[in-house]
């Protein structure tokens, strides 16, 4: 619907992008993220977008779009929580961690950055950390799904714990 009425808005243009990306649909992807640039592209989102089309496409150049989007917001932890979401969904969560721990240097008080940097330090096997943050998280924000995984957590052995590991160091 907000296409139909702002068919030229960049920041929509990108949001398109990131969908048909995500959908597989990565040179219709890139046309909408092209779009979006030519038209103003000047916002930390269009570039995050644009990271994120060219992580689907699996192009090096992601980075320089990441970067591009922390040079428009330098202070801004929701770029950085965004930036992390994106490297997470394409199973970078070495470098999702990295920008989590700089989101929360920057708001502390916010329990999505927590129970976010929780959910990488768990893919990367970091149990002890992951329940630490998620204890953060569950402080912050009694009703969210720290507690949830906080309990999951409890649940997995050390064995299975290895088994994550070794997945993820062979994939």
């Amino acid at each position: 619907k907000a296409m139909e009425r702002f068919p030229q808005d960049p920041e929509l243009l990108a949001a398109k992008a990131v969908a048909l990306a995500r959908l597989g649909d990565t040179d219709g992807a890139i046309a909408f993220s092209d779009a979006s640039i030519e038209g103003r592209g000047d916002t930390a989102y269009v570039w995050l977008a644009r990271g994120d089309v060219l992580l689907a496409r699996k192009e090096q150049r992601a980075d320089y779009c990441f970067e591009k989007a922390f040079l428009l917001a330098p202070q801004d932890w929701l770029v950085l929580w965004l930036a992390a979401r994106i490297r997470a969904f394409y199973h970078q969560f070495s470098q999702a961690l990295r920008l989590l721990k700089r989101a929360i240097e920057l708001n502390t008080g916010h329990f999505l950055l927590w129970l976010e940097l929780g959910n990488c330090q768990v893919s990367l096997g970091l149990v002890g950390p992951a329940e630490f943050s998620y204890k953060q998280a569950q402080e912050l924000n009694p009703q969210c799904r720290a507690r949830l995984a906080l309990l999951d957590l409890q649940s997995v052995g050390i064995g299975t714990q290895v088994l994550r590991l070794l997945r993820r160091l062979f994939r």
